[in-house]
């Protein structure tokens, strides 16, 4: 189990008033304003959170940060350190295996990109390219009647990182994706396409990964194929960066110095305008999901109506 906040960076305390920090694992912006530990000491919360969906209320450090009207000097971006892991990663991180595929991806379509990725996978399909959408996979789940399969989809999962030079990383339903983490702690270059995301600080991501547009998704392929040469030299400059920014031994560390610029780059006159003006932000995106859902349904309803294929994969049923 990770320990992110451990000795000597961290000395966990009761008494709210003798904390330098409190930390809200739960980005919800109406669970904080609730909590009693906010109504006391709002200048010394801030969120640390893995969610796909920021939602800016606090400063925060967060994996799926992204350039925002709010995240700008108050947020700072970090790894996924939630203990829902594929084991098999660190398993076989170690493990000699031939590369036989140039570029793998298996995942849900949960973006637009992704969805595009799928529906052109046939223009780019080649004998060392994977792409395989995974939709059923259930990564939150641990009944026991699903554990078995779930193991054997990670086991799976695993393998085909391993025998990869590159690994796809579209956005998924949040900017960010576990994956891309996943890679580069198995030694292989990340292919990125993330519109928006803000890399952490630290590793020499040039040296690393490859970065390509949302709009470029058909050109992953070409992409993999014009580096492969250099794709050993990344992977194993990719290893050296997970090890020194995002390995379970560097968490303390890392997480302590993003906590103090984040707390340091606080202004109250700014978190006093943000949260003034918060609740229409708020109101505005709730109006924008309703209106994306209705026009979801109108689509495929139309689709099935007149007995239309819907040309893009759909992560959840109609």
């Amino acid at each position: 189990m990770r320990r992110p906040f451990a000795a000597p960076y961290f000395e966990q305390v009761s008494d709210p008033a003798q904390a330098d920090v409190i930390i809200f694992i739960e980005d919800d912006d109406g669970y904080i304003r609730q909590s009693p530990f906010y109504a006391q000491y709002p200048t010394k919360c801030l969120v640390i959170s893995g969610t796909d969906l920021p939602t800016f209320y606090l400063p925060a450090i967060y994996a799926s940060n992204y350039r925002h009207l709010f995240s700008a000097h108050r947020t700072e971006t970090y790894c996924y350190f939630s203990d829902e892991r594929n084991p098999f990663i660190a398993q076989r991180k170690n493990a000699p295996v031939r590369k036989e595929v140039l570029l793998s991806f298996v995942g849900g379509a949960t973006s637009w990109t992704r969805k595009v990725l799928f529906r052109f996978s046939d223009q780019l399909a080649a004998p060392d390219v994977v792409i395989r959408p995974s939709d059923d996979y259930q990564h939150w789940t641990n009944e026991d009647s699903y554990l078995p399969t779930k193991r054997e989809r990670q086991k799976e999962y695993a393998e085909l990182m391993g025998k990869s030079s590159f690994i796809l990383c579209p956005r998924g339903a949040g900017h960010s994706s576990m994956r891309l983490f996943e890679a580069m702690e198995m030694g292989i270059c990340p292919i990125i396409l993330a519109d928006g995301w803000i890399p952490p600080e630290g590793p020499d991501w040039k040296s690393c990964a490859l970065f390509l547009p949302e709009s470029q998704v058909k050109e992953s392929v070409a992409l993999a194929r014009k580096f492969a040469a250099s794709a050993e030299t990344m992977g194993r400059q990719a290893r050296e960066e997970y090890e020194r920014f995002f390995s379970d031994e560097s968490h303390s560390q890392r997480l302590h110095h993003l906590i103090l610029k984040v707390t340091a780059s606080r202004q109250p006159a700014r978190e006093k305008v943000i949260h003034l003006v918060y609740p229409v932000y708020r109101g505005l995106k709730q109006i924008r999901a309703q209106l994306h859902g209705r026009f979801r349904r109108i689509v495929l309803w139309i689709f099935k109506t007149f007995g239309w294929t819907f040309p893009y994969r759909l992560n959840r049923p109609t």
